[in-house]
């Protein structure tokens, strides 16, 4: 991919897996598992954990959350742009210094989330979390998208003004 950094894996194509759909989403589940739960990723030298429940049709929540897209838990719709770019996730973590991503924190009611935007086209959305037993400090990923949306795009853009990038 042309103007994109060597260490970004290629798109997960559905016409890579023989046009199946059942053999594609079983691909990117388990691509999902090996880079983001069997090996977790750090992101500051942090853990990045994914909450393993609740399971839907089998697979965790998050997961769903990183392919399809709606408001509505139940009633969420893949999305192939985010399916395409499962592996984009644990590398755009592994590599979060590169000048093509850029990051910030905001509050999200009283949760400190880490905002991880990858070219102003791709964002990843990891909460912060203090085990108040001992103060170990983690983060649990909540979703990974592509802003496509010029709205969106204008707003991660005020926001990350306003934050400020680390």
């Amino acid at each position: 991919m042309s103007g994109y950094p060597d260490w970004l894996p290629l798109l997960d194509l559905l016409e890579d897996h023989e046009g199946s759909w059942d053999q594609y989403l079983d691909w990117v589940y388990q691509r999902f598992r090996k880079d983001l739960i069997e090996s977790q990723p750090k992101f500051l030298n942090c853990w990045v954990r994914c909450p393993t429940e609740p399971v839907i049709e089998g697979k965790e929540g998050t997961f769903w959350h990183c392919v399809s897209e709606g408001l509505e838990e139940d009633q969420r719709t893949p999305d192939i742009r985010r399916m395409e770019r499962i592996s984009w996730i644990r590398a755009i973590l592994d590599h979060a210094t590169d000048p093509a991503v850029e990051c910030w924190t905001n509050l999200r009611g009283t949760s400190t989330h880490h905002l991880v935007w990858f070219k102003e086209e791709y964002l990843i959305v990891l909460k912060e979390v203090l085990r108040k037993r001992d103060n170990f400090r983690y983060f649990v990923l909540k979703t990974a998208y592509c802003t496509t949306s010029e709205r969106t795009v204008a707003t991660l853009r005020r926001e990350r003004d306003a934050s400020g990038l680390y």
